[in-house]
């Protein structure tokens, strides 16, 4: 399999577009927390790992779009990236402390989290083309 890469080609003087779409990793995470027990009585939880997050693949993608004035380009670019939870887990000191408090026990499914990432972002920049010979 042969993958190129090439830099946007325009005219100058003319409008270029693009668009690009793959697959995303995102990393793992490590919950850590401090808690905080409206009892004066009760043991606070204090920057304690609670919870750990892991991640299926997700996709990324991005549009492209530019101006080539000649010896100045400019170039701005909206992007995507999205990832699902793959496994999410409370610690169980965590979970028991905080079932301590609330006199119930509770479990992962007690706790209503968002079970996606989403990331827009936006990139404007500009660039000047040099040309330079050296003789042989």
């Amino acid at each position: 399999m042969v993958i190129v890469a090439t830099p946007a080609v325009a005219k100058d003087g003319s409008w270029y577009l693009g668009g690009d779409i793959g697959a995303v990793w995102p990393k793992n995470q490590d919950i850590q927390a401090d808690v905080n027990f409206a009892d004066e009585d009760a043991v606070d939880i204090v920057d304690a790992d609670v919870a750990d997050l892991e991640y299926k693949a997700g996709i990324d993608a991005a549009i492209y779009a530019g101006y080539d004035f000649g010896m100045f380009r400019l170039e701005g670019e909206l992007g995507y990236k999205h990832g699902k939870v793959k496994d999410f887990e409370l610690d169980n000191d965590f979970l028991d402390d905080i079932s301590e408090q609330r006199g119930d026990l509770l479990d992962n499914d007690d706790f209503d989290i968002d079970e996606k990432t989403n990331v827009w972002s936006a990139m404007l920049n500009g660039w000047t083309m040099s040309w330079s010979v050296t003789p042989f």
